[in-house]
């Protein structure tokens, strides 16, 4: 009997201590991470200049973010990468990291979330002087426009590349 009293307080001590999913410790990030649904569903991009890709895009197990495969191909060859979404608690915006090549280092790209429109860079100049930024903008629920765009001062953006990606399940 004894045995028995020790194991079963050993398996709620256990239990009790667990660790709990992330929206019971942390319920704020799991609302900003719920900005990120936008992504999430498999995508196919038009070819732009010469360039096309399909990703696969799911929440990660804890709802803490959202992980992207893709696939690039290019007119001589494809690649693939991975893409990880994450909201960014210290300020309320968001950090992509992006995996193109094993052992590489991640370098965070921070974007902001403003309605429908997601916004990667363009907060500080290149040193060439120059403000680049892409902006992905989810107006309509089965596709997105992307767009590269360039200022001289940070307020007036001129566009460059530019495409259109496309829910496919």
């Amino acid at each position: 009997m004894p045995f028995i009293r020790t194991f079963m307080f050993l398996a709620v001590a256990v239990l009790i201590s667990a660790p709990r999913p992330i929206e019971n410790r942390h319920p704020a990030l799991l609302r900003s991470a719920d900005q990120l649904h936008s992504i999430v569903g498999e995508w196919q991009s038009d070819t732009t200049s010469g360039i096309s890709a399909r990703s696969s895009c799911g929440w990660s197990p804890q709802h803490g973010g959202v992980l992207c495969e893709q696939r690039i191909t290019t007119p001589g060859s494809s690649s693939r990468a991975l893409d990880l979404f994450v909201p960014d608690t210290t300020n309320g915006a968001f950090v992509l990291y992006v995996v193109s090549h094993p052992g590489s280092e991640l370098a965070p790209v921070p974007f902001t979330i403003r309605g429908h429109e997601w916004v990667y860079g363009g907060t500080k100049a290149d040193p060439d002087g120059v403000y680049y930024r892409t902006v992905n903008d989810f107006s309509n629920i089965d596709s997105y426009d992307w767009r590269q765009e360039t200022s001289k001062n940070g307020k007036d953006w001129t566009v460059g590349i530019h495409g259109h990606v496309r829910l496919i399940k």
